[in-house]
């Protein structure tokens, strides 16, 4: 099964100029997330993680269990 089109493009060659100076973007948390202004962001150490990821981080590397009751 091939990857979608634009993934192919993007292997073959790399990501458009364009995509990456992008003026809006303000960089890529730990797991590559793309930060823009307004996000929610929480910065561990010297790590920088998006809200949305912050979860996962506390689980893989600070031993974090979240549950539900």
């Amino acid at each position: 099964m091939r990857d979608h089109p634009m993934i192919e493009e993007i292997e073959r060659h790399g990501y458009p100029v364009e995509y990456l100076d992008s003026e809006e973007s303000q960089g890529f948390d730990f797991y590559g997330t793309e930060l823009f202004p307004g996000d929610d962001i929480a910065e561990i150490g010297n790590e920088t993680i998006h809200i949305d990821n912050l979860e996962r981080f506390l689980e893989d590397h600070k031993g974090f269990s979240f549950k539900t009751l």
